[in-house]
């Protein structure tokens, strides 16, 4: 929109000044108007002339005035009449670009006096190298609460402490605003984490000069990595079984000179750990780890009646110097005893719910809202079916495509029905999320393709199975759905 308006501003000023030309001509020559020949009069009082004889010999002054006749211009044998038409016209095209010029020029005086205004008066309020210069430490330690995510300040405060300007109690201070300013920005946005691009360099001077105490240090680090990292796990489970879960911290950018390490120490239910697997296997405790990036995946079994528990998830976090390998199984981070010289280790604890359902009650509710209407074409939709000749028999394939997603996860067996009552089943599948979607069906009818079958039905049952293997589902479209008379393409030598 800024760039249609620029051009668009641009396009006027350049007709405004091919114009202002034209217009001051056209009023110049109606200014100066059509000549009207006449009797020729005395250029200097007007005095008929055409009773004066110009013979030789006689007198060459005007018989009224007694000017000379001989000069230029002392005869007059016409006059000019202006044109008002054409000083009209003129004036209308050659006024825009006057006036522009005019209320530019006092709209451009006018900012100028008001900012030169400013500039004086508010000096000390305003956050820019010239303005910070002139302020007390103390005051640009005030500042931060408002200017800690801009250049400006923090590169005054690094220029005093390169000067020896700046007192351990005043970087103190300016750290400990910085501490509140990424608290308060992780109370406000929990799981946003961006880089400190304008602090990097002054708390790499401040921390390699020794001016930061351990405990400051450890505070600057949580408050930067902010609150506990996400447990994403099903809410419901079936008794028996291993219940799935992911760790994931999702912290990409690090403190200058230091990297995040995690690892999942324990679960506990009631204060007791659970045992923790892997798929199919034990799974080591260093395999528990992972860098702030990364995540951790485990099961926990839980064999208990059905109801209401809380499990908590105690994860240690620590920081260490960038270089630093580790010393983990696999190349791992490890548990926090297998940190190397780590600059400082916290621990969160957090608590998930976590219900055991009844027998035949789904993990995945299905919701079956008639208010929401039937799936539309853009949401479900087939694109293509076709049916071609393989080693055994023939198989047909059925490309299923969605557009827009759905109110809810579709998670559905597909049944292929032909007009001869012949049955498919074409398996399962799961579409979530908002991009486009696209995925194919097939089944084997080893017997072949009936010769007089170019259509079929598709059924869609609703089936919680697809879903039930994502954490990040928790409740499924639950009606069923038809599509009629989809066109069979025929590639299996009958139908070509």
């Amino acid at each position: 929109m800024a760039t249609t308006w620029a051009m668009l501003i641009l396009i006027v000023a350049v007709v405004l000044v091919l114009v202002f030309p034209v217009g001051v001509w056209l009023f110049w020559w109606g200014w100066r108007g059509r000549p009207q020949f006449g009797e020729p009069r005395c250029g200097k009082c007007g005095y008929d002339l055409r009773t004066v004889s110009y013979t030789d010999g006689a007198p060459k002054q005007c018989p009224e005035c007694g000017a000379d006749l001989g000069g230029r211009g002392a005869v007059r044998f016409g006059t000019h009449r202006r044109r008002p038409a054409w000083m009209i016209a003129g004036a209308v095209l050659a006024m825009p670009l006057l006036l522009a010029v005019v209320v530019g020029g006092g709209l451009l005086s006018w900012s100028y006096t008001v900012r030169s205004s400013v500039s004086s008066s508010h000096t000390a309020q305003i956050n820019n190298p010239a303005a910070n210069r002139s302020k007390a430490t103390a005051q640009l330690i005030t500042d931060l609460a408002t200017t800690a995510d801009e250049p400006w300040t923090w590169q005054e405060l690094e220029r005093r402490h390169d000067a020896g300007n700046l007192s351990p109690a005043e970087v103190e201070g300016a750290v400990a605003a910085l501490i509140a300013h990424l608290q308060a920005r992780h109370a406000t946005a929990p799981h946003s984490h961006q880089p400190l691009h304008w602090v990097d360099t002054f708390l790499q001077k401040v921390r390699q000069s020794g001016e930061l105490t351990d405990r400051q240090l450890g505070e600057l680090y949580e408050a930067f990595y902010g609150p506990a990292p996400e447990i994403l796990i099903r809410p419901l489970a079936r008794p028996g079984q291993r219940h799935r879960f992911t760790v994931s911290y999702e912290r990409h950018w690090n403190l200058p000179g230091v990297k995040l390490v995690y690892a999942l120490r324990e679960v506990r239910r009631e204060g007791q750990p659970l045992p923790m697997t892997d798929i199919g296997s034990n799974q080591h405790p260093d395999e528990r780890s992972t860098t702030g990036s990364g995540y951790v995946r485990s099961h926990v079994p839980l064999d208990l009646p059905p109801g209401e528990y809380e499990l908590v998830f105690v994860v240690d976090a620590g920081v260490m110097a960038e270089r630093t390998p580790f010393a983990g199984r696999g190349g791992m981070p490890g548990q926090a005893a297998r940190w190397v010289s780590p600059a400082h280790v916290w621990t969160y604890e957090v608590p998930v719910t976590v219900r055991l359902v009844e027998e035949g009650e789904p993990i995945v509710p299905v919701v079956t809202d008639a208010a929401l209407g039937d799936l539309s074409a853009d949401m479900l939709s087939v694109e293509r079916a076709l049916v071609r000749a393989e080693e055994q028999g023939v198989s047909l394939h059925v490309m299923l495509v969605s557009e827009a997603a759905s109110p809810h996860a579709l998670s559905y067996r597909v049944r292929a029905e032909l007009t001869d009552g012949t049955s498919l089943d074409l398996g399962r599948f799961l579409r979530y999320g908002g991009d486009r979607w696209q995925q194919t069906r097939a089944a084997t009818l080893p017997a072949g393709w009936p010769a007089d079958v170019n259509a079929l039905d598709l059924h869609f049952e609703p089936d919680v199975g697809p879903a039930e293997q994502r954490l990040d589902v928790f409740e499924v479209w639950g009606r069923p759905h038809v599509i009629r008379n989809v066109p069979v393409e025929r590639y299996d030598g009958d139908g070509e």
